[in-house]
């Protein structure tokens, strides 16, 4: 994880090992992120609006019955510094916007995320991503 990326993609094909490098990233960085990480499963959420919730929810955010979850989870962040693995994006890529929100009022927040194609615009965004791509063939490589 680099400080001048908030949002890291891993990107590859199915089942060449995107969620287990990226466990294996969290936990050697665990020393880098006082607030811990949190793993966010995408894989049965059915709707981009369904992500933010679904972070809400992993990392214990009370449900105050406001429409805007975005803003109460960027509440309950704050400036932690903290490390979200968001685990099998690709089918819910329009949540991109409010992820970016998410690092954007939120400082030292990082999140990590894997899928099988990258997240929204990446390269487009402001809050700073990078996309690593895995293969079973010649490992990993950095794009954008």
């Amino acid at each position: 994880m680099t400080p001048s990326h908030s949002v890291v993609t891993l990107t590859g094909p199915g089942g060449v090992g995107k969620t287990t490098l990226a466990l294996l990233v969290a936990a050697a960085a665990h020393g880098h992120f006082p607030a811990g990480t949190v793993l966010v499963e995408l894989a049965d959420v059915r709707s981009a609006a369904d992500v933010v919730p679904a972070i809400a929810t992993a990392l214990g955010v009370p449900d105050s019955g406001t429409a805007d979850r975005v803003e109460a989870v960027a509440s309950f962040v704050g400036n932690r510094r903290l490390l979200l693995v968001l685990d099998n994006i690709e089918h819910v890529l329009p949540c991109a916007p409010a992820v970016a929100t998410l690092v954007s009022v939120c400082p030292a927040l990082t999140i990590l995320t894997t899928g099988r194609s990258r997240c929204g615009s990446e390269p487009n965004v402001r809050c700073g991503w990078r996309r690593w791509t895995t293969t079973r063939r010649s490992g990993c490589s950095a794009n954008g």
